[in-house]
């Protein structure tokens, strides 16, 4: 009876230590905070409840007003000024100030190339500035490349220079050009190399003609197309009098980045005295590379493809970015995983070719990966 008198004694007084703790002593949430400062004010949009024992102040989300996001903002700045491509809508509660995205992204205008330099690749026409390009870009799809019809000089003069012959008129050069054998050149007989893609495979064709032949002499070509890695491929061409070519491929491989080598070997076969010598090469060497941008999961928006896979979508590109091949904000996406996850930051890859002249071609899709702060934007060749 003793012990259970104490205790009936020690309880309330217990009780009354407790009650009498000051609020100094007391946590910030205790008291309503959900902000704890150790810098001696509340940030913007926040309301000081005072100290407490664990922060200096404690500080509490002012609710006077919406959101940035009921008024229809898409990005919360912090700094006092919205970025470019945005339009301030003015403080709220939560953002200092709350930005708007200023007009249609270049994807809504249905552009598929998003340049920051000012203007547009050959191939492209431009659809003027949007807030998220400069320009937008969209891609002239109006019959083949000079570059898949074999050409390797672009000229916009009406003809070609000495050593090319036409092609003919494309929808990026005017006309296209393909070399001759140049240095391998032997009167009549012209040789060359050329390579294309379409980001599946990568090609090399070899090709020797002649338009001059009195003697009934006939010629071939062997190609090998070899990657950086050391993939190779080789072929040979069937004897003609008059033209003979042959094309080897490898599949694309965005592990096996670099310069692609093409190599032709040419020769000649004199029927008469049963003898084919080689009459020299031609070469072409492509660079085959990826373009990596880094893209924000804000704002968060997802949607689904045609087979009803929830995707997130990603319209905040990380600047500055010089990557070659730039997609257009929205283009970027990450099919969600089973536990709803979206990557904050998205690594966005797009391959992309530089030909023998220095024109480049992007490829039409890309892939994304999930990345971290420290996700790097640019080139990767080799």
């Amino acid at each position: 009876m003793r012990i259970g008198n104490v205790g009936t004694l020690i309880t309330p007084a217990l009780l009354l230590l407790v009650s009498a703790r000051p609020a100094a002593a007391q946590s910030c949430g205790e008291i309503g905070g959900d902000y704890c400062s150790q810098s001696g004010s509340c940030p913007g949009g926040y309301n000081a409840l005072g100290p407490t024992y664990d922060c200096n102040p404690c500080c509490q989300q002012a609710s006077s007003g919406p959101s940035c996001g009921e008024i229809g903002g898409d990005l919360c700045s912090q700094n006092g000024s919205c970025p470019a491509g945005y339009s301030s809508l003015g403080w709220t509660y939560d953002c200092n100030p709350c930005c708007q995205q200023s007009g249609p992204s270049c994807g809504a205008l249905g552009g598929d190339y998003c340049s920051h330099n000012g203007g547009c690749p050959s191939g492209y026409d431009s659809l003027g500035q949007t807030y998220d390009c400069s320009p937008c870009c969209r891609h002239v799809d109006t019959g083949p490349s000079c570059t898949s019809l074999g050409g390797n000089y672009c000229s916009h003069s009406g003809s070609c220079p000495t050593s090319y012959r036409s092609l003919g008129q494309t929808y990026d050069c005017s006309p296209c050009c393909q070399q001759l054998s140049g240095p391998a050149m032997t009167g009549s007989v012209y040789t060359y190399s050329a390579s294309g893609t379409d980001f599946s495979i990568l090609w090399g064709r070899g090709i020797t003609d002649s338009d001059y032949n009195t003697y009934g002499h006939q010629y071939r070509e062997t190609t090998t197309i070899r990657s950086p890695r050391g993939r190779t491929a080789t072929a040979s061409g069937s004897r003609s009098t008059s033209h003979s070519e042959v094309t080897v491929t490898l599949p694309v491989d965005p592990n096996d980045l670099g310069q692609y080598d093409i190599e032709t070997q040419h020769f000649e076969f004199c029927p008469y005295v049963d003898l084919e010598w080689s009459i020299g090469w031609t070469f072409s060497r492509p660079h085959l590379g990826v373009a990596a941008s880094c893209w924000d999961w804000f704002p968060h928006v997802v949607d689904t493809d045609i087979w009803g896979h929830i995707r997130c979508k990603y319209n905040t590109l990380r600047v500055p970015c010089t990557a070659e091949c730039i997609p257009p904000a929205g283009v970027p996406t990450y099919h969600q995983a089973d536990n709803g996850y979206c990557p904050e930051i998205l690594r966005w890859d797009v391959l992309f070719i530089i030909w023998p002249d220095g024109s480049r071609n992007c490829a039409p899709a890309g892939e994304g990966f999930p990345s971290d702060p420290s996700c790097q934007c640019g080139n990767i060749i080799g």
